[in-house]
């Protein structure tokens, strides 16, 4: 008779397990649902969070984590795949190696990106951290699509094909990833992405800026007010006579300020500051006085992103007091004099000179004041009243995101503008200090270092 007893008991056990599992998938959909409402690619990230088995049991910081974490292994994957592309293809054109090769450079930096955001998302109580987490998150997605510009009109498709799948992969998680961060709550949070504490300033500097960059920034040249750790000069009277070689000897990972003094001079070179060059300062004597000046370009060979004169990655970079040029000239298309993807950086009292591309301002938080830009450009003393031109047809119309604010004169009749879904015409002052120094770049928490003026909000 006992057979007959436990098949009733071992029924209820299993009904009582297939309630608890149905109770706790249905929990397990209701939580993803919650995160991934407003990311753009839902269902990528539905599939995403439903597959962490332990998703009922993290906060949100820890499931944006995972995903994170999830990236981090498609952007290992798409590594790989870069490394056995430019070492098996033997016969690869040379504009298609100079794209891997600047993707790979690119998925390093990301990986590293990624790698903060984690550390940062293990602290996400406070506004500063959620704010850096949104930093990293977007310049990985502006790596991907810089990325994947090198392929264009280099004629290797399926090279391009393999590559393309993985980058865009990346993107749409790390896109995810940046949405769900918005839902993050701090106790005290402004709304609307507006943060009075970034407004701050102390003695006219952000708060978090320190004094000796300040003096680094206000100092006199060649009077001995400011020290340079390294002189370059064309003479021989210095420790170099190129920037990149004194570049090269500043120390890696430098957690205090390594300043260049650059005499007057032209030096002919391409310069690049690497993402292990941090803290560096370069001094001129002067716009026009001193001049890195090369000629790198597209229509000769070279990526957009490897055409700069000069590219600047490593973090804190501070330059002033020259000029940056890249001579290539109009016929040659997309010639950049600078690039930087140098997180709170500054350039104060410098210009750049090129014709198309001149400035490529590519990721991260930068700062610039009293810099002259130069370009090839026609302006007529009358603005279309349309304002805005189509890229390519009717790509990105609805996706953008254009706002005309306060403007004046004779061009700022908004009355025959275009229609487009991302463009609108706006007096919402609230909206629009999102993108105010204060609150788009957070430089309360590090201009005041580099005793640049600058004004924190709309007023």
């Amino acid at each position: 008779m006992s057979p007959l007893i436990s098949i009733p008991l071992i029924f209820l056990l299993s009904l009582l397990s297939t309630t608890t599992s149905a109770e706790t998938l249905h929990l397990h959909n209701q939580l993803a649902r919650s995160a991934c409402q407003g990311t753009t690619y839902t269902d990528l990230c539905m599939s995403t969070l439903l597959s962490f088995p332990d998703l009922t049991s993290k906060t949100l910081p820890q499931i944006i984590s995972s995903a994170v974490n999830t990236t981090i292994n498609e952007v290992t994957y798409s590594t790989s795949n870069c490394t056995t592309l430019r070492r098996t293809l033997r016969l690869l054109n040379p504009r298609a190696k100079m794209a891997l090769d600047d993707c790979l450079e690119l998925l390093d930096e990301t990986f590293e990106e990624l790698s903060a955001a984690l550390g940062d998302l293990s602290r996400a109580s406070s506004d500063k951290k959620v704010h850096h987490v949104q930093t990293l998150l977007s310049a990985a997605i502006t790596n991907s699509y810089t990325c994947l510009d090198g392929f264009y009109n280099c004629n290797d498709t399926k090279v391009w094909s393999v590559v393309d799948g993985g980058l865009k992969h990346v993107h749409k998680l790390v896109s995810n990833s940046l949405a769900m961060v918005k839902k993050i709550r701090r106790p005290g949070a402004a709304e609307e992405g507006v943060f009075e504490e970034y407004g701050r300033v102390y003695g006219g500097f952000p708060g978090w800026m320190s004094r000796k960059d300040r003096r680094l920034l206000q100092a006199a040249v060649g009077n001995g007010t400011l020290k340079a750790d390294l002189v370059v000069a064309k003479d021989g009277s210095g420790n170099f006579t190129t920037v990149g070689e004194a570049v090269a000897a500043a120390p890696n990972a430098s957690s205090s300020r390594f300043v260049i003094y650059i005499k007057a001079g032209a030096y002919f070179e391409n310069v690049e500051v690497n993402k292990t060059k941090t803290n560096i300062m370069l001094v001129g004597d002067g716009i026009g006085k001193t001049v890195i000046k090369a000629s790198r370009n597209v229509v000769d060979g070279w990526t957009t992103f490897r055409s700069a004169t000069v590219a600047v990655v490593g973090n804190s970079f501070l330059a002033r007091d020259l000029t940056i040029e890249n001579s290539a000239g109009p016929s040659k298309h997309q010639a950049v004099a600078l690039r930087v993807g140098s997180d709170l950086s500054v350039f104060y009292r410098c210009s750049f000179i090129g014709y198309q591309d001149t400035l490529y301002v590519h990721s991260l938080r930068q700062f610039y004041r009293e810099c002259d830009i130069y370009g090839t450009s026609q302006l007529d003393d009358v603005v279309d009243p349309a304002g805005w031109l189509e890229w390519s047809g009717n790509f990105a119309l609805s996706t953008l995101y254009y706002r005309e604010y306060m403007n004046r004169g004779p061009g700022s009749n908004t009355s025959a503008r275009v229609t487009w879904p991302g463009f609108k015409v706006t007096t919402n002052a609230t909206e629009m200090a999102q993108f105010t120094v204060g609150a788009f770049i957070q430089g309360a928490e590090w201009l005041n270092q580099t005793a640049v003026p600058y004004r924190a909000g709309l007023s």
